[in-house]
């Protein structure tokens, strides 16, 4: 028996084109919607953690890990794929205040050691909070570290029956070299400071936001 070619017109090639695109634009729209689903329940999801050695209580998305017994931190979800940096929260309990500087410093730097020192003027505004009968003293630091290297942390620290507890929001608030030529118009410093004090004000943004969160919930029970 001799099988006759089965002739295609070119409006059914055309409709079956445009039935396979219709079925790879649901799929894909399906695995977006089921990922974006996935990361808006785990930014949403809020735990509690109480400290039995110095009795604060916290409540806190992301992932909570116990360093030493006087340390916690608390790593915060990444909501931008490109960002190449982990945003966390730091908690600590200590005899003295302080600001924890890895990158620039090389660690913490105590208030009470040298407090005249030139770090002191990468601090840029101190303010103060009382949020659970205890009252905060909030500060921002900016600290360029050379090469398009900065370190910018919200510092929030109380005193309670002689110990400091000291809460800090460790995340990239800025990029960018001072001096460097972009669109023929050359970046200074100063502004680039002033975008990232805007930034960790700006309460829309979701890791000021989940800080400030945390920082309110924070209670002493002893």
């Amino acid at each position: 028996m001799v099988q006759l070619p089965i002739k295609k017109y070119p409006g059914e090639t055309m409709k079956t084109f445009n039935n396979i695109f219709i079925l790879l634009f649901l799929f894909t729209f399906s695995i977006e919607a089921i990922a974006q689903n996935s990361l808006s329940q785990k930014l949403n999801k809020i735990n509690t953690y109480h400290n039995s050695i110095y009795g604060f209580n916290i409540q806190y998305p992301g992932e909570l890990k116990e360093r030493t017994t006087d340390e916690i931190v608390i790593q915060l979800s990444q909501v931008d794929a490109s960002q190449s940096q982990q945003s966390q929260v730091n908690i600590s309990v200590d005899k003295k205040s302080f600001v924890d500087l890895p990158g620039t410093y090389g660690g913490r730097y105590y208030f009470s050691d040298n407090p005249n020192s030139n770090l002191m003027s990468d601090r840029y505004a101190v303010e103060q909070d009382t949020l659970n009968g205890l009252i905060f003293a909030k500060e921002y630091w900016v600290v360029y570290g050379g090469m398009g290297g900065w370190e910018t942390i919200i510092n929030c620290y109380t005193q309670h029956q002689g110990q400091y507890y000291i809460i800090s929001l460790v995340h990239k608030f800025i990029s960018g070299t001072p001096g460097e030529i972009i669109d023929d118009k050359k970046i200074m410093q100063q502004e680039l400071i002033n975008e990232a004090l805007q930034t960790m004000r700006d309460t829309n943004n979701y890791y000021v936001n989940a800080f400030t969160n945390i920082l309110s919930s924070f209670t002493i029970s002893k």
